[in-house]
């Protein structure tokens, strides 16, 4: 998936969707944090995140809560299971 910055933020287009969407840096953090090929909880992106943030996972998880039903139906990101996501 290819990011460009525009304006304040992000876009990508999702082939799933066939739309563009304009995205903030934490939501493409995410989605670069995610595998194509193994998929990971929000827990363990959190983890790997906080490690760049200087801030602890605990407080990300809490932050990133709303973002992953976004990134989901825009069609950046495919649920695997109950808990753990992957790119698309």
């Amino acid at each position: 998936m290819l990011f460009e910055p525009l304006g304040g933020g992000w876009v990508a287009f999702s082939s799933l969707s066939g739309e563009s969407h304009l995205l903030n840096a934490e939501s493409v953090a995410v989605v670069e944090t995610l595998d194509l090929l193994h998929s990971r909880s929000a827990n363990e992106v959190a983890e790997l995140l906080a490690f760049d943030s200087g801030t602890t996972a605990a407080e990300l998880t809490e932050k990133l809560a709303g973002a992953w039903s976004m990134l989901l139906q825009a069609g950046l990101i495919r649920e695997q299971g109950a808990t753990a996501c992957r790119r698309d």
